[in-house]
């Protein structure tokens, strides 16, 4: 398991973010993993939870942090709690969602901890290979992103520290059938996918990308 923060600081520590990577993996692996939970067992602010919304049976357990004013952040934070954006294609109630919400609440202290020794230190986040982030200090996620729907479609496995994080290096050539066999939608889903492949890119990866008209057979 490889633990993937990000943060940012006027004045960050070398070390922050390696302590905090070290107490990730070790939180994950002394954790016991369970196929089931009680309803009252795990409990977190999410933070897309509604504040002007009336408590329900199912949100009976959820965090509900007292936010106030920050300067440093200029919008409404908790030092107290940290926050858990899921995505929203992501069931929260599922197992493996779960587990991770209930060994991660453990690095609550330790992004405590970091801002002890680092004042200056502004946002922490943790991010899971299950698309779960949990990021300190709580605060009301805000997307300015949303689509026309309103959807939120954050997925913290798509940022760019994330996939740095998560991938080595690499080389890629894209070979695109752009004959006169492919035209229309085929060209179209094409052209997505590319855009697609395109965006998980990092900074350290070299891409090309070709577009084949004319095949012309070679002799051996």
């Amino acid at each position: 398991m490889r633990a993937l923060c990000d943060f940012q600081s006027k004045s960050l520590s070398y070390f922050t973010p390696q302590k905090l990577a070290t107490a990730a993996e070790n939180f994950q692996m002394e954790h016991d993993w369970k196929d089931e939970f009680e309803d009252d067992e795990i409990s977190y602010y999410n933070a897309k939870d509604n504040l002007d919304v009336n408590e329900t049976e199912g949100r009976k357990f959820r965090i509900r942090p007292d936010f106030k004013e920050d300067l440093s952040f200029k919008r409404l934070t908790d030092y107290n709690h940290t926050a858990v954006h899921i995505p929203t294609d992501i069931y929260d109630g599922s197992t493996i969602v779960l587990n991770e919400l209930n060994w991660s609440d453990a690095l609550e202290d330790v992004f405590r901890k970091n801002r002890e020794d680092d004042p200056t230190l502004l946002w922490q986040v943790y991010g899971s290979a299950t698309g779960l982030a949990r990021y300190y200090p709580a605060s009301p996620w805000m997307d300015a992103r949303k689509t026309p729907s309103k959807i939120d479609l954050y997925d913290v496995r798509r940022r760019p520290w994330y996939i740095q994080g998560a991938a080595s290096p690499k080389d890629m050539l894209i070979l695109v059938d752009a004959s006169g066999s492919v035209s229309g939608l085929t060209l179209k889903l094409i052209r997505t996918s590319v855009s697609e492949m395109l965006e998980t890119l990092s900074d350290d990866d070299y891409v090309n990308v070709v577009y084949v008209s004319i095949i012309k057979p070679i002799t051996c």
